[in-house]
């Protein structure tokens, strides 16, 4: 009876003592229950009819408070996705009663489950393909057309409109573009004969080494700024590579440039063997020389390949980068007349193509250059003129100017020049170095040095401006601070030509000449005919005694630059050391009639009166000298041990005042501050055509390599 009572009251009695709220009984009987034999339903029935109205019930309850969180269909409905979206399905169920001790009714199994019936192992029911896809072809479509749809729909156009672009081909594409701007020279294997590529010499190493030799000759070339123009030394020069290492984006950006109407520059060789054994070398650029070769070497032997392909590298840098080729000439020609037919030649010839204005405008400077320098101030003025008139805004044009006055012996006239080239220039390290080198020239030391260090101070790594830091310093007889400059020069430039000798002028200062001429014999080891440091070991070894070896070197000079004052001077001390004292005096003084106030060829003069015996003209010249230059301690005491008395007799000091430049003929020009000319040349190449000229650097002509000597030679002797 009380179990009764709870039921009709809701309540269920079960084990443990809990009591279980049981929702009410339906009203009705659901469709598909069974019915007893009585008429009403079983007690089973009563329970799952319960449940499916419950699930019912709390899956629309569900749905009602989607609706009202303003939820629709999106990424919910998309199958795999929207499992992660949807909320935990709620599942109402009445507890199961306890089992009862009647029989319960017998259930026929069916195969599938019937409405309303709940499984203890619900059953799997398998589905045709199709119908799955179907499936998700709808949820899809579901999902695409709701919000989280359109969301998804912008982010796809954006992804398809932007991102695959830029990462698929924008990306590539711009490494595409770089590297056809970057793309430089192609220089394809050699054509060479089967017996000289059995000797080592391939194809693909000869090309190699034509392509490290034009490294070299750039490389020595870009290092020595000197006086170009600062937007000369930061242009952009080109690359040479061989075609056979050439990668795949390589290959792509040679192609699409050969679409354009600027395509890859060609180099192509080819060695041949001649009918006397002898072999040829002749090498091609496309887009030059129309098409005859740009170097045509012949009549040399096997052994001598590598030589002549080292020889031919400045051609092939002349066809391609003319305005570097013109720095390279200047910095390794020491002839003027060479250098200034090369610079014609440069200009003139059909051979190199079309010159374009910088690189005629970097030509005529450096011919003005020469000339001012070699005696020919009227002809450099000129050509100045013509070129600051046709390029107003070069700035070099203003600088040949300021050297065409020096040579007149106008420095008031070439100071304002010099400022002229800063205006134009905005105030770089190069302005500031042209003006140092005006003002050291006219030899206002306390001026130049102040500019120079401006100069350093804009660009610390200036090679060039350390090296004239540093000659202004022992100028002014400051050794300390020379040394501390060119110690620096020594750690940042130390390939900077000039450097050596800057060095080797120290420690002959601080009195270690050997150490001098080991620095020098460097310099020389790597540039065997730099004037400049040939002058200086001829200074050295005056110095200790060595007079013939002086004089060998001082003749090497001069015969590389037979105007160059210095060379001149450092010949007639060799004179001196060599106890050759008539032809040092006889030297001495045609110097002394182009530069009368130089008080270092005054000592000159005065040790070959000396060593003559002519005391007194001797001690009258060592007057001059010290009235010159006050602190020039060398000839104090070369005039004390001559006159063997104390410093009471000798002349007055002077006081401070501004001392005259050297004064310059066109006949002899004496030149205070050696040319600089630049690093070693390449081996020479035998027998170059005419149409190559000039020859490669290092090159002589054998009318030249004799010249005599003939200013220099006394005229009872038939030794120079």
């Amino acid at each position: 009876m009380l179990e009764m009572l709870l039921r009709l009251l809701g309540l269920k009695r079960r084990r443990r003592r809990r009591v279980y709220v049981q929702p009410p009984m339906p009203p009705g009987v659901g469709q598909g229950t069974r019915r007893s034999s009585g008429g009403s339903l079983a007690p089973g029935d009563l329970r799952r009819e319960a449940e499916i109205q419950t699930a019912e019930a709390a899956r629309k309850f569900q749905r009602e408070r989607e609706a009202r969180k303003g939820k629709k269909s999106g990424w919910a409905d998309v199958p795999v996705i929207g499992a992660w979206f949807k909320p935990r399905r709620v599942r109402v169920e009445s507890p199961i009663p306890p089992q009862s001790n009647r029989p319960q009714p017998q259930v026929r199994r069916s195969t599938g489950p019937e409405p309303g019936m709940r499984m203890d192992a619900p059953t799997r029911v398998r589905r045709p393909p199709r119908t799955v896809l179907r499936e998700l072809r709808d949820g899809f479509a579901k999902g695409w057309a709701g919000p989280a749809g359109q969301t998804f729909r912008k982010v796809t156009l954006i992804v398809m409109l932007v991102v695959i672009p830029v990462f698929g081909v924008l990306v590539p594409g711009y490494f595409i573009v770089e590297e056809m701007r970057n793309i430089g020279i192609e220089v394809r294997p050699f054509v060479v004969p089967a017996e000289t590529a059995k000797t080592g010499r391939t194809p693909e190493v000869l090309a190699q080494l034509l392509i490290d030799q034009i490294d070299v000759a750039r490389r020595e070339t870009l290092i020595d700024r000197g006086e170009r123009w600062q937007p000369d030394v930061g242009s952009r020069q080109p690359s040479f590579d061989l075609a056979t290492q050439a990668d795949t984006l390589h290959t792509i950006a040679v192609w699409l440039r050969g679409l354009t109407p600027r395509p890859v520059r060609t180099v192509t060789a080819a060695v041949t063997q001649l009918a006397d054994g002898k072999l040829s070398l002749r090498i091609y650029m496309t887009g030059m020389n129309r098409g005859a070769p740009v170097a045509a070497l012949e009549g040399f032997n096997t052994e001598d390949l590598n030589r002549v392909v080292a020889g031919a590298a400045p051609l092939v840098l002349r066809a391609a980068t003319p305005r570097l080729y013109a720095w390279y000439l200047a910095n390794h020609e020491q002839r003027p007349e060479a250098l200034q037919a090369g610079l014609h030649a440069l200009l003139t010839d059909p051979a190199n193509g079309v010159a374009d204005t910088a690189t005629r405008d970097t030509a005529e400077f450096l011919i003005a250059r020469n000339m001012a320098r070699g005696g020919r101030p009227d002809e450099a003025m000129e050509l100045a003129d013509e070129l600051i008139k046709r390029s107003p805004r070069y700035a070099p044009g203003h600088f040949a100017r300021a050297l065409a006055f020096l040579a007149h012996d106008d420095p008031d006239a070439a100071l304002l020049e010099a400022e002229e080239a800063r205006k134009i220039d905005g105030g770089s390290a190069w302005s500031y170095k042209v003006m140092g080198r005006v003002l050291l020239s006219v030899r206002r030391y306390a001026d130049a040095l102040a500019e120079i260090r401006v100069a350093r101070r804009l660009d610390p790594n200036d090679g060039a401006a350390i090296v004239l830091e540093a000659e202004t310093l022992m100028s002014m007889r400051r050794v300390e601070e020379a040394s501390t400059t060119v110690r620096t020069g020594l750690e940042r430039a130390p390939g900077q030509p000039g450097i050596l000798e800057a060095a080797s002028a120290v420690m002959l200062a601080r009195g270690r000449p050997d150490v001098a001429i080991g620095l020098i014999n460097d310099e020389l080891r790597q540039r065997p005919e730099r004037v400049s440091a040939l002058i200086m070991k001829a200074r050295l070894l005056s110095a200790i005694g060595r007079g013939e070896e002086a004089l060998a070197a001082a003749d090497t000079s001069l015969r590389l630059q037979p105007s160059n004052g210095m060379a001149q001077a450092a010949r007639g001390y060799a004179l001196v050391a060599a106890s050759r004292p008539t032809e040092a005096l006889t030297l001495f003084e045609r110097l002394i009639d182009s530069a009368p106030e130089n008080p270092m060829v005054r000592q000159g003069r005065a040790l070959a009166l000396a060593q003559l015996g002519r005391r007194d003209e001797a001690i009258a010249e060592f007057r001059r000298v010290l009235e010159l230059q006050p602190d020039f301690a060398a000839a104090r005491r070369e005039m004390d041990k001559l006159r063997n008395t104390d410093a009471t007799a000798l002349p007055a000091v002077p006081t401070a005042k501004p001392i005259a430049p050297v004064k310059k003929t066109t006949s002899e020009t004496f030149i205070t501050t050696p040319v600089d000319v630049g690093p070693a040349p390449t081996p020479p190449v035998p027998q170059a055509q005419r149409s190559q000229t000039p020859a490669p650097p290092g090159t002589f002509d054998a009318q030249r390599q004799g010249a005599p000597m003939g200013a220099f030679r006394r005229p009872d002797s038939e030794d120079p």
